[in-house]
């Protein structure tokens, strides 16, 4: 495995090109906060932070996805072929 240069600059700067993706962070920071001061279990923090990691991780995917959308190359005019699960003969 070979070892990438390190990323130098910060998180917010990273994220300056993601603000969806910077502002649901933002979000999930400010709620664990939230959740240290009013003293709850890590069992009820959990409940509250889960599905929003979810989210987060769907809208990353998301902004992914679209960026090589952008960065794919236009097909050559090749026919794209549906891929059909094979029937089983039994």
């Amino acid at each position: 495995m070979e070892n990438k240069p390190r990323e130098t600059r910060s998180l917010d700067e990273r994220l300056a090109a993601y603000p969806k993706i910077r502002e649901q962070m933002m979000r999930m920071a400010d709620e664990l906060l939230q959740q240290a001061e009013q003293s709850v279990t890590m069992d009820e923090a959990e409940e509250k932070l889960v599905p929003m990691v979810r989210q987060l991780g769907r809208e990353l995917l998301s902004e992914c996805a679209g960026e090589m959308a952008i960065q794919a190359p236009i097909p050559s005019g090749k026919k794209v072929r549906r891929q059909v699960k094979k029937k089983r003969a039994g």
